[in-house]
């Protein structure tokens, strides 16, 4: 009674630390479209809570896997060094240096989450719906502006549901996959962000390419590459009325990239790349501290990986670089053991590589939230397929059904043996 009591409880925990996982974000998509002097709100309180737990979880859990372990050990780093920096202790530079470990400390409370989660269960559902009424929120909102012929820029919170793509593509049936696919498309073409539009198409290529390539059969090849050309189709349809309904220009802006250095971006990297090399050895080695190129540039530098080594030195550049460097090679030994959901996972690698690159991701207590709980979530399962039956294939259906009744099987060997043992205490009373 005791121990059902318990799972009772576990199941309801978890389905509360998802749900506010789903405000966080339907919250912070929401606040984009609203003009308002109000700093902060209940997306605060909720990021608090999230990097709290993370450590709670992380004294809790005896063993990481080593990908979370890199971005543990950047993060706790990043910390120590903005703290040599903090100048004077305050409410703000607080809140501020708990958003250096908050990626990480997702990632872990959503590892921690995975272990006791199956993906297909209908819990990790609730993130599905909220990526679909966090596109709705995006979509609506930008196709009001488009109407009045509002420009309000980039919307860079469309982000949020870009990096989600991955995990709502793992439990959707393979035939209706375009349709995630299309509402993300759509999202980020009506938004008007470049970084976006290059990271989605970028990491949907791959995406197909390693399905098509883990197909052992030429069915299952010729099925990926029609799903791949009736995808490409659909898209360029919806790319082409977009552009021309709304005046977009789309063409012409990524074309602009070979010579507006990205609105101004390589200027920005190139003032702070000197900058770095000027500095004196120790800010090399350990950095300016948190938010210095915010507050001496004047902005991000909208690239993380120049942005960690200038405010936090090179050794925790170093293992920055180690957190990618390990996603890479954990995702080979997804696509060499046949792991159902390793194309997935390579489109998150793929995505959080250009939006770092062109944005602002780890940085920042934002984007990350979707990356972080993806990636938690899948190294999680990641690790519990790696301790079943090795397959020479990819698991089908019937593998899926053989483990069942294999499983069910052992349950009823063991209430067997259970009752037996009763009967025969009893007879010996």
């Amino acid at each position: 009674m005791t121990r059902v009591k318990s799972t009772s409880n576990v199941r309801i925990s978890i389905t509360l630390y998802i749900i506010l996982a789903c405000i966080f974000i339907l919250l912070k998509v929401q606040r984009a479209f609203v003009i308002t002097d109000r700093v902060g709100g209940i997306w605060n309180i909720i990021q608090v809570f999230f990097v709290a737990s993370g450590m709670f979880f992380l004294l809790k859990m005896k063993k990481l896997h080593h990908s979370i372990v890199w971005f543990v050990l950047y993060s706790i780093l990043a910390v120590v060094i903005s703290i040599l920096h903090i100048d004077e202790l305050s409410i703000i530079s607080g809140f501020s240096l708990m958003k250096v470990p908050y990626g990480a400390m997702v990632c872990v409370g959503f590892y921690y989450v995975g272990h006791r989660l199956c993906l297909d269960r209908e819990k990790v559902t609730l993130l599905k719906i909220t990526f679909y009424l966090a596109s709705a929120i995006v979509i609506s909102n930008m196709l009001e502006f488009r109407a009045i012929n509002y420009r309000p820029g980039s919307i860079a919170d469309v982000y949020y549901v870009l990096a989600l793509l991955p995990l709502v593509l793992t439990f959707t049936n393979t035939n209706k996959q375009i349709i995630p696919i299309i509402v993300v498309c759509v999202a980020v073409l009506l938004t008007g962000k470049r970084a976006g539009m290059i990271a989605l198409a970028t990491a949907l290529i791959f995406f197909y390419l390693i399905i098509a390539l883990k197909s052992n059969s030429v069915w299952r090849f010729a099925k990926t590459i029609i799903l791949f050309m009736i995808m490409i189709a659909v898209l360029l349809s919806i790319f082409s009325y977009v552009n021309n309904k709304y005046n977009l220009q789309i063409i012409e802006r990524l074309a602009r990239l070979t010579y507006d250095g990205g609105s101004g971006r390589a200027e920005r990297w190139s003032r702070i790349w000197h900058e770095f090399l000027d500095s004196s050895l120790v800010q090399i080695l350990f950095g300016h501290g948190n938010m210095s190129v915010y507050r001496q540039f004047g902005g991000h530098a909208h690239n993380d990986f120049l942005q960690v080594l200038y405010e936090y030195g090179i050794f925790a550049f170093v293992f920055y670089i180690g957190l990618y460097l390990s996603l890479m090679k954990t995702n080979l030994k997804m696509y060499r053991a046949n792991y159902p959901h390793a194309a997935a996972f390579n489109m998150s690698i793929i995505i959080s590589l250009i939006l770092a690159s062109f944005s602002f991701y780890v940085i920042d207590a934002t984007y990350i939230t979707s990356g972080s709980l993806t990636w938690g979530l899948l190294l999680a399962d990641w690790q519990k397929y790696k301790r079943k039956p090795i397959l020479a294939h990819a698991p089908t259906k019937e593998d899926n059904y053989a483990f069942r009744y294999k499983e069910s099987m052992l349950r009823l060997h063991g209430v067997h043996e259970y009752l037996s043992t009763r009967c025969n205490n009893s007879k010996g009373r």
